[in-house]
């Protein structure tokens, strides 16, 4: 007995309701964990604080006269307050002298870093700044070289420091009466 063909046929919906269905299913969580993955994560942003250097190049690449004016501009530096190893304190004090003068670069290195250290004849001194370490500042040091300076090479020494803490460098200048 021959059934007829037809009978015989499987629904078309019957095959494709478990694929239909998988797909939905997954649709559902997918969505679901992608909304939930990619919600914005609000971070705290990193405070930035400043610390300072001194000076620019052209500092040191020009030659004084006596009664002239020094301009340090002090640099300001940002960084992370994670990046450094420390935060900064809320107050530096930048200092910045001058000593001289020197006959001669050798001489100026000799006489200052030798253990009994000796200034030149001439000993001039910029009013300490006070400068927030969280705002950013271009502070200026000003330093008169005195009508007496004689002819020479000077020490100009800069510090920045704050409680217990301190750095500091110094660089030469030339000064020509």
């Amino acid at each position: 007995m021959d059934l007829p063909a037809r009978s015989w046929r499987i629904s078309p919906w019957r095959t494709r309701s478990p694929l239909i269905l998988l797909v939905a299913i997954v649709l559902f969580f997918g969505f679901s964990f992608h909304d939930r993955h990619n919600t914005p994560v609000t971070t705290k942003a990193s405070p930035v604080s400043y610390t300072y250097e001194c000076c620019r190049d052209s500092v040191v690449n020009t030659v004084y006269r006596p009664g002239e004016i020094l301009r340090l501009q002090w640099i300001r530096v940002a960084s992370a307050s994670g990046q450094v190893g420390r935060t900064s304190p809320a107050t530096f004090t930048l200092r910045a002298s001058l000593s001289g003068p020197f006959s001669s670069v050798a001489t100026l290195k000799t006489s200052s870093v030798s253990s009994s250290a000796q200034l030149g004849s001439t000993g001039i001194t910029a009013a300490p700044l006070k400068v927030s370490g969280r705002i950013a500042l271009s502070p200026v040091s000003l330093i008169r070289i005195p009508l007496t300076a004689g002819s020479g090479y000077f020490n100009l020494s800069f510090r920045e420091s704050s409680g217990a803490w301190s750095m500091g460098s110094a660089t030469i200048i030339r000064v020509k009466s």
